[in-house]
């Protein structure tokens, strides 16, 4: 594997909760969320991921 993705469930909700507050305000959905929005369906949001490598991948284990 070249490769992998770590997806913060702390991230996530917050980008919830900032997508949930523009739609409340009237604002664009994703304003500030640092998400996108899904080409194909205006409710599909896609939140930032990190991506882990083998240069990395220590950053995100519980081992020394």
């Amino acid at each position: 594997m070249a490769m992998s993705v770590f997806q913060s469930a702390e991230g996530q909700a917050e980008a919830a909760v900032r997508i949930a507050k523009n739609l409340v305000d009237g604002k664009p959905a994703d304003e500030g969320t640092g998400c996108t929005v899904s080409e194909d369906c205006e409710n599909i949001f896609y939140v930032p991921f990190e991506k882990v490598t083998a240069e990395n991948a220590k950053d995100y284990t519980n081992t020394p």
